[in-house]
């Protein structure tokens, strides 16, 4: 089932760093973040070959090859990717510095 966090009340803990101090935060932060900009990345950061995740996601290895090739595959298809080895979490962060979190769980 699908929660969102739109109403919430949320602390936002962060410290209000910046200049170079920001900067090497922000380092420091994104050497622990896989950022992958597509499937086969996640699939990768996953450490799943397309056989793997064709069994994950109950589909043929050939099928797993051309969601790769889409630009835009379904958070429903993430999520079953991922499966057991974490929660979808999507933020959207807008122009105006505010955020929106996508939570997704099992």
């Amino acid at each position: 089932m699908s929660k969102s966090n739109i109403g919430r009340k949320t602390v936002d803990w962060r410290p209000e760093w910046e200049g170079d101090d920001l900067k090497k935060y922000n380092e420091y932060r994104d050497g622990f973040r896989a950022q992958v900009s597509s499937f086969r990345e996640l699939r990768g950061a996953l450490e799943l070959s397309q056989a793997e995740a064709a069994q994950r996601l109950a589909t043929s290895q050939s099928n797993v090859s051309k969601i790769e090739t889409k630009s835009d595959p379904s958070l429903s298809t993430l999520r079953e990717l991922v499966g057991d080895q974490g929660v979808l979490h999507v933020i959207v962060r807008l122009k105006d510095g505010k955020e929106i979190e996508l939570l997704s769980e099992h």
